[in-house]
């Protein structure tokens, strides 16, 4: 997989549970794999076991007062603040491209309709799916691209 590509997988309390990164390896992802984390979650030694680049981990507070929820509410278990890190972290660490993905990824499949049924077929090389995505995404000059 190319060097200026990476995965990065947004997670909380799930270190022993991180089925994104087994789906990964399953599905023949070769590249640069980080779990993001805020600094309130507890697991962060759990997750520097398993085997990626790096855990990152972000000021929660900080993000909480960049990040306008639209809502009053006083609960912030929102991925949101860890979306929003991620264009910062990918510059710092200068990667170009990356996909986002949530903790709980069990399968990448392609959708179609055939005979009138929604059907699935299994992603089998995820490398050239990615690969074929940041093509499609410098020819089509599009910002972000969504699965």
């Amino acid at each position: 997989m190319r060097n200026d590509f990476a995965v990065f997988i947004l997670s909380h309390g799930r270190a022993n549970n991180l089925i994104t990164l087994k789906t990964l390896d399953k599905i023949g992802y070769t590249g640069k794999t980080y779990i993001i984390i805020d600094n309130e979650d507890e697991q962060e030694e759990e997750y520097k076991k398993l085997n990626v680049e790096d855990v990152i981990i972000f000021d929660k507070n900080e993000m909480i007062e960049k990040t306008d929820t639209a809502d009053n509410f006083k609960d912030h278990r929102l991925v949101v603040y860890a979306r929003n890190k991620c264009h910062e972290i990918a510059k710092k660490l200068g990667i170009k491209y990356f996909l986002v993905l949530d903790d709980d990824y069990s399968s990448f499949d392609f959708r179609f309709i055939k005979d009138n049924k929604f059907k699935a077929k299994k992603i089998q090389n995820a490398d050239k799916l990615f690969q074929k995505t940041i093509e499609f995404l410098e020819k089509s000059g599009a910002l972000t691209i969504a699965y």
